[in-house]
């Protein structure tokens, strides 16, 4: 039995016929749950981010739909890479205050 290969860095971008790529966004993943007046955030383990992310909550509540589910991740940038450092000095603060701006990425929203 043969060895796996092992993965290696290249400037190049992969692609083979067959295959969908997407990025990897090093952020936070969030769930959002709206039904008619009720939107929730959750993180992946379930933890209510409605407080933490009050921006994107209010983004959220100004949505036409209100009745929907969003599956995606909270990202905040540096250099124009995500960077997860960053936003965790944002997932820490437990008080209204910006330390950093955020972006959401969600790639799959579904209308109920």
């Amino acid at each position: 039995m043969g060895c796996a290969d092992v993965g290696n860095l290249t400037n190049e971008r992969f692609s083979r016929e067959g295959w969908l790529f997407e990025p990897k966004w090093d952020g936070e993943r969030c769930l959002v749950f709206r039904r008619h007046s009720h939107l929730t955030l959750f993180s992946r383990n379930r933890v209510l981010l409605n407080d933490r992310y009050p921006e994107i909550t209010a983004a959220f509540r100004r949505q036409d739909a209100d009745l929907f589910v969003a599956d995606g991740e909270i990202v905040t940038f540096k250099n124009g890479i995500t960077s997860f450092a960053k936003l965790q000095q944002r997932m820490q603060v437990r008080i209204r205050r910006r330390i950093c701006s955020v972006r959401c990425r969600f790639g799959s929203i579904c209308s109920i």
